[in-house]
């Protein structure tokens, strides 16, 4: 049976409601728009449909906006385009990510290619998913049987990745549970955690096992993802549980395309966030178990709320804070500390995101701050140790950049513009490597220039910022350089990036792309160039 086109035309000018939503695919202030993150987009879609089958059906229309434009979408069509490789063919492109071979006049596909690009899905038997939810918390056969399995989800490996997360999706009850200093709806596994045990089962399983699949079990109490293979080579299972960064993949090449099209990130950090996100829901710790013949991660939804954490969090009464700060403040209250680095695991933030953070709470008399240079960190305050109620408001700090007053006509609010145009920005792409070294705290006098730029900085004083900025980490993004200067990304790289490469003070990333969704810049060092000085030129 032939399906029908779906008319947009009724849903045009009519207003939302219980079962009808319209979302735009665009963000960021008016001028400087940007597409959305094509992975805040899906689980999105994924959330109105598990709220829709629990209803009566609804209708949700993606790429509208609030007052009945259309306004379309800017999601890049193809992989190479996310990869900065747009001007190569799909010949150029497969054989650039070794995805295929040259064979005199011929190109012969190797079998990563058939997994991501196979239109109906790779000649294996098993690389799909299978999704089985269990009435209870044991699986039982015979007259008791309580397992029922959904269809099996099959294709090439991006499309059964997101067809398995919104199926999974779904499927998850949403308990009140403590969010921050508040109980909200939420799904019942923190969504980083979820997705990433299920993007591992499916990117780093054994594809040379062809006799079993990546299955996702979803019991009462728990969640067990189970990926076909044991480890890769000399990886153990202690090492994992270290919760420190380990960077390897069983199929590199088809990783490699993922990152592309910004489904992964490969740099490393998904287990030890797995970790921090379940932490910080206040659930179990993941658990690991590891044979020569699959890996099975199991996620527990019993929250495990001590009484010390009830206590703190009685002490921060009704103060506001967002959840990446509460994060923070809980860290410091379970640990005894927090620092820049915390914040990079636990949140999944950059250097300067998570010294902003961390800076903010301070001023708010959130956090205090013990100076040791890199290894600077920060403690909750006695009042927040002490089993004591806030009594009084804390205001924002001074100083901040919310009060700066009238900013220039070129500079956005501050925050708002939180990455270049493009999509999936995530964590930098395969290609850059590891992270340089945690540098904790920015230096004090870069701090203070910052502080000290004003509403209509001269120029030479802003470039003397971004040069001291783009010095003490390996690569700066213009939109990590805006955020912490209140500029608008576009803007700052027109006015003053770019010219500052024509000038030899800085260098691109990727010089041959200058739209390069993951372009950043370094500032070029001379060796006369010791120190920074906030100082207006001689």
């Amino acid at each position: 049976m032939t399906r029908s086109q779906f008319d947009v035309t009724p849903f045009l000018r009519q207003d939302e409601g219980q079962h009808f939503d319209r979302k735009s695919m665009w963000e960021g202030p008016e001028g400087a728009k940007r597409a959305r993150d094509r992975r805040a987009v899906r689980d999105q879609v994924a959330e109105y449909v598990a709220a829709f089958a629990n209803a009566e059906g609804g209708i949700l229309i993606l790429g509208i906006e609030d007052d009945h434009t259309l306004s379309g979408h800017g999601l890049p069509a193809k992989a190479r385009q996310g990869a900065g490789l747009a001007a190569l063919s799909d010949e150029e492109y497969l054989l650039k990510r070794k995805l295929a071979d040259r064979r005199g006049n011929n190109v012969q596909l190797r079998r990563a290619a058939e997994l991501l690009f196979a239109r109906s899905g790779p000649d294996h038997p098993n690389a799909g998913v299978r999704v089985f939810r269990v009435i209870g918390s044991e699986r039982r056969t015979g007259p008791e049987h309580n397992v029922e399995e959904r269809p099996r989800i099959e294709g090439n490996l991006p499309a059964v990745i997101d067809e398995a997360a919104a199926v999974v999706g779904s499927l998850l009850r949403r308990p009140s549970r403590l969010v921050g200093t508040r109980f909200r709806a939420v799904p019942e596994y923190p969504e980083f955690s979820w997705k990433e045990a299920l993007l591992n089962a499916i990117a780093h399983r054994d594809y040379a096992v062809e006799g079993a699949g990546a299955e996702i079990w979803l019991f009462e109490d728990r969640m067990e993802v189970i990926s076909p293979g044991g480890l890769l080579g000399d990886l153990t299972l202690d090492e994992v549980l270290s919760l420190r960064r380990v960077h390897r993949s069983r199929n590199p090449r088809l990783v490699r395309v993922l990152v592309d099209i910004g489904v992964a990130r490969d740099q490393g950090e998904g287990i030890p966030r797995m970790f921090a996100e379940m932490e910080d829901a206040f659930l179990p710790r993941p658990e690991i178990e590891v044979s020569p013949r699959n890996v099975s991660v199991t996620l527990r939804n019993t929250p495990t709320l001590t009484s010390a954490d009830r206590e703190f969090v009685a002490r921060l009464g009704s103060t506001e804070v967002s959840n990446e700060e509460f994060r923070a403040l809980l860290h410091a209250h379970r640990q005894g500390r927090v620092e820049n680095a915390a914040m990079r695991s636990i949140a999944g933030l950059d250097t300067l995101e998570s010294s902003i953070l961390l800076r903010r709470l301070r001023g708010r008399n959130l956090l205090e701050l013990h100076p040791h240079g890199a290894q600077s960190y920060y403690t909750l305050p006695p009042v927040l140790q002490a089993h004591t109620e806030l009594a009084v408001f804390l205001p924002d700090p001074p100083g901040e950049a919310v009060d700066r007053g009238e900013l220039a006509a070129d500079r956005g609010e501050p925050g708002t513009d939180r990455g270049e145009p493009g999509t999936d920005r995530g964590e930098p792409s395969a290609d850059r490597g590891e992270p340089g070294t945690d540098r904790g705290e920015l230096p004090p006098e870069i701090m203070q220039a910052i502080a000290e730029l004003g509403t209509r900085p001269r120029k030479e004083k802003v470039r003397a910022v971004i040069k001291a900025l783009c010095s003490v980490r390996e690569w700066s993004s213009p939109s990590e350089l805006a955020k912490l200067l209140d500029f608008k990304p576009a803007k700052l790289t027109e006015r003053h990036l770019s010219p500052m490469v024509e000038a030899g003070q800085l260098e691109r990333r990727y010089p041959d792309n200058l739209s390069h969704l993951d372009q950043a810049y370094r500032t070029i060092r001379r060796q006369d160039e010791l120190r920074f000085t906030t100082g207006d030129p001689q």
